[in-house]
């Protein structure tokens, strides 16, 4: 009995070596080693202790395939790139790979549309022979993707209206410091994973918006083979696709007009609490579009570092960070359905809830809620049930 192969996966998903895996579990890597070898005798205690730090059952360890174990859901070239660190794009690969497979996996039983997200790709993709520059393209593709997606004057409602176009977007909590990503799967799924831990409301707008600009202007780029200068270029084609995105120049002036002093970031507030953008950011933004002279802007900066803005801006302990719902959406329709109980799952899945908290944010009170029997309701969700074909 071997496992060394699922080992080497979860290490990957947790951005483990073998050296740095067995030092946080006392022991030698030498032991970790052996789980590779095939003529080596099996470890019961090993397993058990691999299995518990890991989440999962300890035939999760043992078994040849799994539902997570299938490698050609994503390409590694199409997994965006948070930092220039392979280390952290292989850990996001591994990410990415599960991800992709536990909602496949969930598909089989509930589907939620997605081809508005794709149309609009397509939509976008056409812009870019009409543009005159890159920077042209990356504003249209910006303004076109708006309009289509968020139809309401503020970003408050922005993961919501992305999840309802189709996008999969997700929370981890498998690197309390991970940077969020993005992928497209190979059935042409786009995903965003956010890191959970992230305080901040005005972040996670902007992180999810960054992320849809790499999802909707570097489709066809192999992220893995970028140079650093390359690797910078897209990082900052994403940046003026964000800031395009969440603030729309002709409704962003138009509030601007309502800002008595342009060069004091405190003056920023309520746009802040209307369009969840740091104030940083407007700044920044206000100037770009010339609503600002660069001595107002110099001002303004300064502003900002003397109030120590940098850190912690006015509102961000108090505006609501809104979490997606579409992947704890499903499994409770499932629950509800009766599509599939939570224990035949987890025992399907040979983890336990811990790991899906892990990987998706999914919180263990949902298995309980279920497990208990507690009164069920019937929940108005726009899915298409699919247990006829499987």
């Amino acid at each position: 009995m071997n496992i060394g192969k699922q080992l080497v996966r979860l290490s990957q998903l947790h951005g483990y070596s073998y050296k740095a895996l067995a030092k946080h579990l006392n022991i030698s890597e030498y032991q970790l080693r052996q789980c590779e070898n095939k003529h080596a005798p099996f470890d019961f205690n090993l397993t058990l202790t691999l299995s518990q730090f890991f989440k999962v059952r300890t035939s999760y360890l043992t078994a040849e395939h799994t539902v997570f174990s299938r490698t050609n859901t994503v390409q590694r070239g199409h997994v965006s790139i948070s930092n220039y660190n392979f280390h952290t794009h292989t850990q996001q690969f591994y990410q990415s790979i599960y991800l992709a497979n536990f909602v496949e996996f969930q598909s089989r039983f509930v589907k939620s549309p997605f081809k508005q997200i794709l149309d609009i790709t397509a939509e976008i993709e056409l812009l870019y022979d009409q543009a005159n520059s890159q920077i042209d393209f990356i504003k249209n593709a910006a303004e076109k993707a708006r309009t289509l997606l968020i139809k309401e004057p503020s970003n408050l409602r922005l993961l919501f209206m992305l999840e309802k176009a189709g996008l999969c977007i997700c929370e981890s909590n498998i690197n309390n410091e991970a940077k969020p990503f993005s992928f497209w799967s190979e059935k042409g799924m786009p995903y965003i994973v956010l890191n959970h831990n992230n305080d901040f409301a005005v972040k996670s707008v902007f992180d999810v918006a960054h992320e849809l600009g790499h999802l909707l202007l570097h489709k066809h780029i192999q992220f893995d083979l970028l140079t650093y200068k390359e690797f910078q270029d897209i990082e900052r084609e994403a940046n003026i696709f964000a800031a395009s995105f969440l603030l729309p120049e002709q409704a962003f002036k138009e509030d601007m007009k309502k800002v008595s002093n342009l060069s004091n970031p405190d003056d920023y507030t309520p746009l802040k609490q209307k369009w969840y953008v740091s104030i940083k950011a407007m700044g920044q933004r206000a100037y770009e579009l010339g609503l600002l002279t660069f001595e107002e802007y110099i001002a303004f900066c300064h502003a900002i570092h003397e109030k120590q803005y940098e850190a912690v801006e006015p509102l961000d302990d108090t505006l609501a960070r809104r979490h997606p719902i579409k992947i704890t959406a499903h499994l409770e329709y499932m629950f509800v359905r009766k599509l599939i109980t939570p224990q035949k799952l987890l025992d399907i899945l040979k983890v336990e809830p811990e790991f899906l908290t892990q990987l998706a944010n999914i919180n263990q009170s949902l298995f309980d809620k279920f497990t208990k029997k507690e009164p069920k309701e019937i929940l108005k969700y726009d899915f298409i049930d699919t247990t006829d074909d499987r």
